[in-house]
């Protein structure tokens, strides 16, 4: 009787131990398996950052590679030109940087058009509608405008030479010729218009083909263009020459990343 309580003693004595034992080993492996998984967790959870528009933006430098301007001949019908030959040339290599005040301003490149050109011409600009328009104020220097003219004399359009046969175009109440206008296009700074706006702004600007090597800026410019339609064409019945009329200049421009 005594060995057998003896026995039942010790039997309990010995499983207690052996329990707790396997109860730490297994705590072990279980906190072992909690941090791998945990590692791995954390490892997978890390975000890739993605620059935004405004990132981007802030951290090139964007210089003009192509483009072009649309605007009216004088009969009004439009016509679209390639802007680059109206960059003049100590200005082909400048670029803008924009900051993260919404200021910016353009840069000369490595050639100057004259000794005291500043080296930097600050303008302020808006972002808006989920980044996808701009607006740009005092954009001296930042694009160039083009200036239209009719070289004087017209001609007189001929169908043939000899015998001579005038280009008729109406011959009641009054004989109208067909003639030949000479126009040229020049480069000119863009300058304020009271009547349209204050300063030398530029209004929702549209932004498109957006990544880390460019984008495409397309807005519209306030400009003229002579007119000889309406009895302006500088010939009877009152002779009058062409006027200048206000018109909407549309610039597309390419900007590159270097």
């Amino acid at each position: 009787m005594v060995e057998l309580v003896y026995f039942c003693v010790k039997r309990v004595s010995f499983r207690p131990a052996g329990f707790f034992n396997i109860f730490e080993r297994m705590k072990k492996v279980l906190y072992f398996v909690v941090l791998v998984t945990l590692f791995y967790a954390c490892k997978q959870s890390v975000p890739t950052a993605t620059p935004g528009v405004q990132d981007i933006l802030r951290t090139g430098r964007w210089k003009v590679s192509s483009g072009t301007v649309t605007l009216k001949k004088p009969n009004g019908i439009d016509t679209t030109l390639n802007y680059m030959p109206f960059i003049p040339p100590c200005h082909t290599d400048d670029y803008i940087k924009f900051d993260s005040l919404n200021t910016g301003a353009t840069f000369p490149g490595s050639v100057s058009c004259f000794a005291s050109e500043p080296d930097s011409i600050s303008f302020q600009y808006r972002l808006y509608n989920n980044n996808q328009n701009i607006d740009i104020l005092n954009v001296f220097n930042f694009f160039y405008t083009v200036v239209e003219t009719i070289q004087l004399p017209f001609f007189f359009d001929t169908l043939a030479t000899s015998p001579l046969q005038l280009d008729t175009i109406s011959t009641s109440p009054i004989v109208v010729l067909d003639t030949t206008w000479l126009l040229k296009f020049d480069s000119a700074f863009v300058v304020g218009n009271s009547t349209v706006y204050s300063g030398v702004n530029i209004y929702n600007a549209a932004f498109s083909n957006f990544s880390q090597a460019g984008f495409t800026l397309t807005f519209n410019f306030y400009g003229t263009y002579p007119d000889s339609t309406g009895g302006h064409e500088g010939g009877p019945p009152n002779n009058t020459p062409p006027i200048l009329r206000p018109d909407t200049l549309k610039f597309i421009l390419n900007y590159t990343n270097f």
